[in-house]
This record gives structure tokens, sequence and C-alpha cells, in this order.
């Protein structure tokens, strides 16, 4: 059994009143109809059929019919189940219309993959085949999902996770999204929950316009997901996808296009599995998901071989096995590593396997148990000791103090056990001392807070403005968006910076603690911009960077592929890590942000100038997504002095100008070592120049700044604000250094 404790709060339920518009018309085909094996028992919920739609003139009720509305391409309130069009917090700007025997039909969700795939080379051909006969048509504002409200939600692991696949590997995002629509609509309570959603939303609603309609739904959802059952499954899902698809069910990771038809049939929460039943690989999948079934009843036909542990910590033998042996692997389905048990171990070491022997007090059932949990802690404990015992054909009928066989969990409490393991495990001293466990505690609010207060003494309170970002659904990460004035020969200018907050898995993987980092950020110009600039661009590009780099060399120059349409193409930027150990942030110092903060303003301003020859001062209307900084003066730099660090050959310089002083650590490495190490990372980087590439590669690995050096040699760097850092920061700078192949 399945935790089913979730429980619906609803103040209302009207599962019989009409709330539907019936001006919006759904084409009938198939895919509408649950297939139900005709092997499976109806073990039926009354609630969960009224969602079902079936054939027949009386085949619909409200819940069925609200259903549809979040499962057909017509509707818009189908986006609602949609993916983030980056998987993570971006929206919509676009749907498919499409003529249909002389009538306008619309497809929202089709125009919402076709946003996804555009942003993925492994999609190209389901485009180039399938899109030709729908026309664009633009929505009045940017339509989100239910899935971006979610992101922001998530734990930084979970977040980090999902931000892996969407840039390494989009079809696991698209295979997941698939996967979590399908249990939602047809395999478990989400439906309930969002189907009281739309009936409270929807009572006395007198809007026709579909899409203000959905956008307002969502404005209406908003707050109540933080408690919801769709946060609580989308958590659980994406936590155990990976080893539902690798180690469970024959369904690969990367596989999109496979549809997750078993999820729908199962529509309700408890079934049984036997030698009559179908398909019982469709349970084995349900049963592993956070989805239905939560309870599952089964005979001897799941005993052995069958994992049944992802999300179960409950086992109750309805049934005596016929051995110790036999018992144990009935309980081995769910007592097994990876398991549910095993994970709510690693949060806080207080999870536990509930087994459980029902019977009838005072009969011969209770007889039967009790003789069975006798012989069972007769037998483990010869089993322990290696030792044993001629055979017994009796059967000892007793109830006389058997509940003494029966074994107790022992807490410690602090204390050492009186009783010593007689198979204690043993260590080789090779190996690691610690594994990477991350702290996942810290909440955004530590670092902007902190962040915040220092901005309030480094801007100038007259010129410079400070906004904060809330709920920022195109980049969850932003924290505050700086829109500092630039002075350049009395002409009073613009240069917003952008503030991130970013967690590591890689960096955090290679330390003992955690790795965040915050990102400062300074847009450029978009594709269009640097085509339309005349000349050969990367050229100009490549000799302002070795001039300007030059004078401020904490800033890297980065091209982000998948933002060619905002003035984000072409940034500058600067990151500074965080490190977590033994459970506290050390955060930055004053002096750290405020050399980070005046090297890229002075950078910004220096290579927008030179670039478009003062005709173009970014603001923060023209902009997309919040991010900016910018400040003149043009900064020189002279080298103070070298030293190494103890327990340490690598050799740091510090660098002085008159934006702070800063120290670095320089390597060289051949053009083959670098395609090597990053080639695989950059999509098409055959056919980039070296300048380009490294460009790109600024923007795929934080802190690092590559730079061509000639034709076989790419120059590696890694600087951090000179003054409070300390010994071992530099030791770790160097392990990411070396991690992502500049070393």
């Amino acid at each position: 059994m399945k935790n089913a404790s979730e429980k619906i709060k609803l103040e209302f339920f009207p599962i019989f009143e009409d709330t539907t518009d019936k001006k919006e018309e759904f084409e009938e085909d198939d895919e509408l109809f649950i297939d139900v094996d005709e092997g499976d028992a109806k073990l039926g919920s009354n609630i969960a059929d009224l969602f079902v739609v079936k054939k027949g003139k009386n085949g619909q009720t409200d819940c069925s019919n609200v259903s549809l509305r979040f499962r057909k391409h017509e509707s818009a309130f189908a986006m609602f189940l949609e993916p983030a069009s980056n998987y993570l917090a971006g929206g919509y700007e676009f749907f498919y219309e499409y003529d249909q025997s002389g009538r306008n039909r619309a497809d929202y969700v089709r125009a919402a993959r076709d946003t996804r795939f555009r942003m993925h080379e492994k999609f190209t051909r389901t485009l180039e085949s399938d899109s030709k006969k729908y026309s664009y048509k633009p929505y009045r504002s940017e339509m989100h999902s239910a899935w971006s409200l979610v992101y922001p939600l998530l734990s930084v692991g979970q977040q980090a996770k999902i931000m892996g696949w969407a840039q390494d590997r989009p079809d696991i995002a698209e295979n997941f999204a698939n996967y979590i629509k399908a249990g939602f609509l047809f395999a478990s309570p989400v439906m309930v929950e969002i189907y009281a959603w739309f009936t409270e939303y929807n009572r006395g609603n007198t809007i026709t316009d579909v899409q203000k309609k959905n956008i307002q739904f969502i404005s209406f959802v908003s707050p109540k997901l933080k408690t919801s059952l769709l946060l609580s499954y989308f958590s659980s899902a994406l936590d155990t996808f990976d080893t539902l698809c690798e180690k469970i069910i024959d369904h690969k990771l990367g596989e999109w296009e496979k549809e997750w038809r078993s999820l729908t049939s199962l529509q309700n929460p408890a079934w049984y599995a036997s030698g009559k039943s179908g398909n019982r690989q469709r349970l084995i999948l349900g049963f592993n998901s956070p989805f239905y079934p939560n309870v599952l009843v089964s005979t001897s036909v799941f005993q052995e071989g069958v994992n049944l542990h992802l999300q179960c910590r409950k086992v109750h033998h309805y049934g005596i096995a016929g051995s110790p042996g036999n018992n144990e692997q009935r309980v081995g389905r769910v007592d097994r590593l990876f398991g549910k048990v095993n994970e709510l171990l690693k949060v806080d070491g207080l999870a536990e396997l509930e087994i459980n022997y029902p019977f009838l007090k005072s009969s011969v059932d209770e007889d039967q148990v009790a003789s069975f949990i006798a012989r069972k802690f007769q037998v483990e404990d010869r089993m322990d000791n290696c030792t044993q015992s001629s055979f017994d054909k009796s059967v000892e009928l007793t109830r006389e103090n058997w509940h003494d066989f029966l074994r107790k969990p022992i807490t410690t409490t602090g204390k050492e056990l009186s009783v010593k393991d007689p198979y204690e495990a043993t260590f080789d001293s090779l190996m690691p001392q610690y594994s990477y466990v991350p702290f996942e505690s810290h909440d955004s609010l530590d670092v902007t807070n902190h962040i915040a207060s220092l901005f309030g003494e480094i801007l100038d309170a007259t010129d410079d403005i400070l906004y904060g970002i809330k709920e920022n659904k195109h980049n969850p990460n932003a924290i505050f968006l700086i829109d500092p004035a630039v002075r350049h020969n009395d002409i009073s200018r613009r240069q917003p910076v952008l503030v991130e907050q970013h967690f590591s898995a890689k960096f955090s993987a290679l330390v003992k603690g955690t790795v965040y980092y915050v990102s400062f950020t300074s847009p450029l110009a978009s594709k269009e911009n640097l085509n339309n600039s005349g000349g050969d661009y990367e050229s100009h590009l490549f000799s302002l960077a070795k001039k300007i780099t030059r004078r401020c060399p904490l800033v890297r120059i980065v091209i982000n592929e998948d933002a060619q349409y905002s003035h984000f193409y072409l940034h500058a930027r600067v990151d500074l890590p965080i490190f977590v150990g033994s459970g506290y942030l050390s955060m930055l110092s004053k002096n750290e942000l405020n050399i980070a903060f005046q090297q890229l303003k002075v950078f910004s301003d220096q290579f927008e100038l030179g670039l478009f020859e003062g005709k173009q001062d970014l603001t923060v209307p023209q902009l997309r997504l919040s991010k900016y900084i910018e400040d003149a003066d043009p900064a020189k730099y002279r080298i103070n002095k070298t030293f190494s660090t103890e327990n340490n050959v690598r050799r740091w310089e510090r660098l002085s100008s008159s934006c702070g002083d800063s120290e670095h650590l320089y390597s060289e490495i051949s053009v083959t070592s670098f395609d090597k190490k990053h080639s695989a990372s950059v999509k098409e980087m055959q056919q980039h120049s070296l300048f380009i590439k490294t460009l790109i590669t600024n923007g795929l690995s934080p802190f690092v700044n590559f730079s061509p050096l000639g034709t076989d040699y790419v120059h590696a760097g890694i600087g951090y604000p000179s003054g409070d850092i300390q010994d071992d920061e530099r030791i770790l700078l160097e392990r990411w250094f070396d991690y992502v192949g500049a070393g």
C-alpha cells in the first residue's frame, strides 16, 4: 500500500452542477475513451468514475466535460498542463489555427509543443512534417502553464535536475511532461483538485474570451499551488522518474514519442493482481509511480521478481506465507535499495517500513499468525548465529505471549547500541572520506536579503535604481534588476544589470558542501543587432574583447544561442561563488560585490559604445527579461604581485585596477583539448570559429573565461575579487578550473 494520506479539502464538490460552456465543442475520437481490461475487477471509485468519458447518450458528466477542457488540443485550458516553453518557467507567444471543413479551429497544444521543439535540434524533423498546415496566431499576452508556477516551488536539487534536462536532454524533459500529464488527468486525485479549482473559478464567470479566461484561471490557481496535490505529485514524480524508466519499466528516459497509455486506464485508487488479471506490467508502472493505484492487492503472482518499492512503504499480509523465506520474498518487493523508505531515511533518518499481519482476534486466524511469528523469530535467530535445527513437521498453535516474538525497532537516542553488529561493515582507507549531499535548506531569501543590504551601500541613491523581482516567470533565478546611471562625456546613459542566484550541481559534487553562485549579467546585443551593425562584426568583437577584457579581468563575454532574438544573445557576465560548509553560507562581502559590480559596469558601457559607436543605449523597457548594469571610466591595470597558496603550487596573480583589485589563475590549453572537452556541449560547435566557440562555452561553465590565443591555443582564466578571498576558496576554485578542462 502506498502512502494514500493525501486529503482533498474542498468546501464544495458540485459534481452534478453543469459548469461547462455549452458553446465549446470537442471532436469525438478514440483518445477520449479509457480502455479497461476485461480481466480487471471493477474496484471502482465513484468519484474517479465521474471523470471517465464513456460512449453513449449519457456517457458524459460535468466532471468528464471539465476533464476534456484540460485534454483537447483545441481548448485553451489544455495549456494548463503543458510544460513551460523552456521547461523551466517560460511562457508561450502564439497558437495555431487551421481550417477544418470550412471552420477555423485552434490548436493550442501543438503550437506549444512546436515552440519547445524549435529550441532544440533533436526535434527538427517533427517540426518539418507536422506544422505545415497551421497558421500562426499571437496571444494577446504571454500564456503560461502550471509548470511555470510549480518550478519556483521545487527544491534546489529538483530545479537543478530539470535545468539539466532543459539544457542537455530536452527529450527527457518532454517525456516527463507527457508522463505527469497522463497521470494528472487519468490516474490521480489531481484531476479532482483541478476540477474543484475550475468550478470555483468558473462560477458566475461571464468572460467569453478563452485566452483571457485561461490567463485569469492561471492567476486564480497560482496562490493555491504551494499546498496543492499537483505540486506534491509533481515533486514525487520528478524524484523517481529516472529510476522508474531505467530500472522498473520498458520505457526509456528519452522516449518522448512513446505514449504513457497504460496510465490512462488506471483511473481507480485500488486494483488487484492475480493469475486472471491482464496487463500486470501496467499495475507495476502505476504502483511505482505516484499515480494510481495507491493500494495493490496481489496473490503470489507478485511474490517474486517484481519491483514495487519506489512509492510504497506499507505491506499488509492478508494471508500467511508458507515459510519465513516466502514471507521475506513478499516484503522484499518493497524493502529494496533506492525505494521510498530509503529515500525518506536520507531526509531525517526517521522512516520505517510498516509490515502488518491482520487477523481476527481470539480465533484460529490469530493462532496461525502467532505460530508463524514465533517460527519466523526462531528461524531468523538461527540464521544470525549460523546454527541449524532439525525439521519439525508439527504446527504449534498458541496465542500465549506470542507478541514477545515481534521485533521492535531499536532507537539509539544518541547512545551506543548494547548489541554489537556481528557482521559490522569495514571500509577501505582509500575510499573517499565524504560524499556529496546537497544542502537544500537555504532559502533564496538568505542570499537575496544579504545582497540587497550590500547594494544599499554600494549604489548611488540619486541615479541608480534597484528593482526587486518577485515570481519572475521568464527567469526564476532572477532576484534583482539594477538600472544604474552611466556618465560618458557628460551624456547620461543606462545599462541595466540582472542579478541571479544559481545552484551548481556539478561544482557541488567536487567539494564537501554545496555551491551556489551569484551572476551579474549585462545585455549587449541580439543576433539581429550584430548582423545589422555592419561589416565583419566577429573581428570587431574580437578586437574589443581583447582590449577591454584586459581592463576588467573578472568579466566574461558570453554568447547564448538559445537567446538569439534577445539582447542577451551577447552579454557580459561576472559569477561569484557562495560556498556552503557545515551548513553555513559563506556570504559575499561588500568589497567582493562592489569590485564585481564596478568591473561589469565599466566593461559593459565601453563594449556597447565601441560596438555600436554610441548609437545604441539599452534601457529596461527594451528588454523582454529583466537583466542589466553599467558604468564608464576606462580602467587600467598593473600586475601587483604573484604568490602561491599554502599546500598548493598553483600561482595566482593579483591585478589592480581603478575598479578594484582581483586575483586570477591562468593556463593555456591546446585547441584540440578544448574541442575534445567542450564541443559535445555546444550545438553545431564545429561550424563556428574558435573565437565564437569560446564565447559560447563561457555561457556553459560559470566562473571560467575562455579566449583564443592564436590559432593553436586557448587562454583560460578564473578570477575572484581580492581582499577577502581565503586560501580554501582558491583551492575550491582551482578544483573547478581543472574540472572544466581549463587547468
